[in-house]
């Protein structure tokens, strides 16, 4: 009898199972794969091919199916038809369509599938409105719509969602405020709504969400506060509202956030002094709170990061020193101090960042000079150390940090000369020594500098010549050493720098002619050679180069040519009108020409008239005066008539 009754319960479950999954048969479900349109009818027979077979298709032991999975399939200019009904797929599970091509919006009746748990459709072109029917999908664990074009407000009624997980709308059109009650969903730990048209305040529910390890709002014009009770939110790992409206302090309460390994607050219009309690964020690898309106000074606390990849501090109003212990962040690769008031030295304690890559301290109030513990910084790509009040020489050690590419200390109050040892640093790109009190020569070791693109010297006491040597440079687009002391000529190798595009030597103390070589530089576009001491013909090849570019030779009194504000080099004698302006051969006058056929004939004749006088004399000898007088007048009247 015990036998009997088990066998009993056991058939009338089976039963009842097999009646719940015959509600749509595998012919069925087959019949509204092909009315999609997704695949070709070859593919769905439903005579001798079971849609389990097709590509992207799981199914249950009873042959219905439970995932359409077609990820990164090309559905191009295909919908999200009205097939999808309950009685087409009712044990769908996991509707997964994420970069599949889809257009169009999405339709009420995805509603109906009672069993999904999975509905991903992100990275297609889907617009309309989110219908307020996906609140019924109370199975739901993970809805995806992200980078999408749906313009719509986000539903409050999505607070039904109990059973959500990840919840990401991220990268559509999305308007108006947060929803309050999705304080409700208490299971979310990610919940995306970055880069929409969100408004309104951060609702004070979301700080309910205990489970939530990932929040991302960016990129809203999101307003109010941050709220203090933040600090409950114990799990979170990442929280990002960067680039909002957001305006008040951070409150200290973020300190309780001792799992957050990620933290963007910047491009918003927050206030206020940095709380020491951001020291308590120990596990912190990203923090970034640049372009706001922040005061005070840096918190010492902030030494114990020691996790901290990343600090962007950029661009706010802090002030005071640097404190010594951000030496103790000893993982640091990237340090974002630059735009804000601090003052004092550089801390020698820097010098411990041995990871560090990227040092940016332009414009602020700096002073004294360069500590030699910033040599120990091996790994330094980038020096940004401009717009300072920097004194003492460049340090030779920065010769020696050979993974630099870009050495920029312009706008300090430097002195001496330039490193002999500069052309080390064989992957500069850029070096901007720009308006400093640097002095004497240009050094010839720059030449070193293979991969340079851009040189700024202007605005220091450098004379001397440009050496020859820097002309091999080929890959130098941007030449500065504009407002110097420079003399001497232009050199005709400067036409070797065929990258150069922007080439500045104003008010120098350059003298000679422009040589025409210049004109061999086709990606030049900005040519500065005013206020020296330059000669002579302006080239035609020049001329024609910079017919409509920019071109500056003022301020040079001995040049002319046909440049408006030059004299023309013809003035003496006009051109005759089959010539030009120019003479293509040589760059010189008619005049010139003329004048160097009547100079030597009238010497010509001098000379020969003195000879004469000379043998008229001897063959007189000793006769008597009247000779001698006749022949004076005689000669007078020869000479005389010659030269008229």
């Amino acid at each position: 009898m015990a036998a009997a009754s088990i066998f009993i319960t056991i058939f009338t479950v089976a039963v009842a199972w097999i009646t719940h999954v015959v509600v749509s048969s595998p012919e069925q479900e087959a019949k509204a794969l092909l009315q999609s349109g997704w695949w070709s009818p070859k593919y769905v027979n439903t005579t001798s091919t079971t849609p389990c077979n097709l590509t992207g298709i799981t199914c249950n032991i009873a042959g219905s199916i439970t995932h359409i999975s077609l990820h990164h399939h090309s559905l191009q200019y295909k919908k999200l038809g009205r097939f999808l009904n309950s009685s087409s797929f009712p044990n769908l599970v996991v509707l997964d369509l994420a970069e599949a091509g889809l257009y169009g919006s999405i339709p009420p009746e995805i509603a109906t599938f009672s069993k999904l748990t999975h509905l991903v459709l992100y990275r297609n072109h889907l617009t309309g409105e989110l219908p307020p029917s996906l609140a019924n999908l109370s199975q739901l664990v993970r809805l995806d719509l992200s980078f999408n074009y749906i313009h719509s407000t986000i539903p409050p009624d999505l607070n039904n969602l109990k059973n959500l997980v990840v919840l990401n709308l991220t990268y559509n059109n999305l308007f108006g405020p947060i929803p309050s009650s999705f304080g409700l969903l208490n299971n979310l730990t990610h919940l995306c709504l970055a880069v929409n048209q969100i408004t309104g305040e951060l609702p004070l529910s979301l700080t309910n969400l205990t489970h939530l390890l990932e929040f991302e709002a960016y990129y809203n014009q999101i307003n109010g506060t941050i709220p203090v009770e933040i600090g409950k939110l114990k799990n979170l790992v990442s929280f990002y509202i960067d680039n909002n409206i957001l305006s008040g302090p951070i409150p200290s309460s973020v300190g309780q956030l001792t799992k957050l390994q990620f933290l963007a607050l910047y491009s918003n219009h927050l206030s206020g002094s940095l709380p020491a309690e951001l020291g308590n964020l120990t596990k912190l690898l990203y923090l970034d709170i640049d372009n706001n309106k922040l005061t005070g000074q840096l918190p010492p606390t902030l030494g114990r990061l020691t996790s901290l990849h990343f600090l962007y501090v950029n661009s706010n109003q802090i002030n005071g020193s640097i404190p010594p212990s951000l030496g103790d962040l000893e993982n640091l690769f990237l340090l974002f101090l630059n735009g804000n008031m601090l003052s004092g030295p550089l801390p020698r304690a820097l010098g411990n960042l041995s990871k560090l890559t990227e040092l940016h301290l332009e414009s602020n109030w700096i002073n004294a000079s360069i500590p030699p513990e910033i040599g120990n910084l091996k790994n330094l790509e980038i020096l940004g150390l401009e717009n300072n009040h920097l004194t003492g020489g460049i340090p030779s050690f920065i010769c020696d940090l050979t993974n630099l590419i870009h050495v920029h200390l312009s706008f300090n109050r430097l002195s001496g000369p330039l490193p002999s040892r500069i052309g080390n640093l064989k992957n500069l790109t850029s070096l901007q020594l720009g308006s400093n009190n640097l002095m004497g020569p240009i050094v010839p070791s720059l030449c070193g500098l293979e991969s340079i693109e851009d040189i700024d010297l202007s605005g220091n006491n450098f004379n001397g010549s440009i050496p020859i040597e820097i002309f091999s440079l080929s890959t130098l687009t941007s030449l500065d050493v504009s407002s110097n002391s420079i003399t001497g000529k232009i050199p005709s190798q400067l036409g070797n720098l065929t990258s150069l595009t922007t080439l500045n030597l104003a008010h120098n103390s350059i003298v000679g002619e422009i040589p025409s070589q210049l004109a061999n530089l086709t990606r030049l576009t900005t040519l500065k050679l005013a206020y020296n001491n330059l000669n002579g013909t302006i080239p035609s090849s020049i001329l024609l180069r910079f017919k409509n570019k920019s071109l500056d030779l003022d301020g040079n009194r001995d040049l002319c040519g046909n440049l408006s504000g030059f004299p023309s080099c013809f003035h003496s004698i006009p051109p005759s009108s089959d010539q030009g302006v120019v003479n293509k051969a040589g760059g010189r006058s008619n005049s010139h020409k003329i004048s160097s056929i009547i100079v030597p004939i009238s010497v010509s004749f001098v000379l020969f008239f003195l000879v004469l006088i000379s043998a008229m004399f001897y063959k007189c000898g000793n006769k008597n005066e009247k000779c001698q007088t006749s022949l004076g007048h005689h000669l007078a009247s020869s000479v005389f008539m010659k030269f008229q």
